[in-house]
């Protein structure tokens, strides 16, 4: 029961950067708050997403890992440790680069804080409506927003490796 909601979750939040986030690939340690999944790998439009002039051949994760603290849930981090990311990447036609200006990076970084916001405003206007709650109650999305930012700040990669093609 709880690993079908745990799967939920983990694709409402990485579904859209992982692939293979399945029930049968997980290990859940409920009371200790560990949750290992195996046999995942990012998805190709993950790597679009940072406008590089490159694409993705392959990718797999060795091992996903969610460190959730149960009992400090509000002071502890939510850890994500993604172990063992290889990725082959080649380079895209010249044609397809975009030129990067790097004043705009604080533009960019706006941007992504602004899509984290809306985000988890959005995850928790879905939330009150599969509750039937329509009244907007600021504490819950300012909790789930908190959540989403402890989230995003631990993620962790451990042993990477890149190999290019030409």
């Amino acid at each position: 029961m709880f690993e079908r909601i745990l799967e939920k979750v983990l694709l409402n939040v990485l579904g859209p950067y992982i692939e293979g986030i399945d029930i049968n690939n997980f290990k859940v340690s409920l009371w200790s708050g560990q949750v290992s999944i195996s046999q995942v790998a990012i998805k190709p439009e993950a790597l679009q997403m940072l406008d590089l002039p490159l694409k993705m051949n392959y990718s797999s994760i060795g091992n996903l890992s969610i460190s959730i603290p149960w009992k400090n849930l509000g002071s502890k981090p939510i850890e994500i440790v993604l172990e063992d990311l290889h990725l082959i990447v080649q380079l895209k036609d010249q044609e397809s680069w975009k030129t990067i200006d790097f004043r705009t990076i604080n533009q960019k970084i706006r941007m992504m804080d602004s899509f984290v916001k809306s985000y988890t405003a959005k995850l928790a206007q879905k939330q009150k409506e599969e509750k039937g709650i329509t009244e907007t109650m600021p504490e819950e999305q300012s909790l789930l927003a908190r959540f989403a930012e402890k989230i995003i700040d631990n993620i962790q990669v451990n042993r990477i490796t890149i190999k290019f093609n030409t």
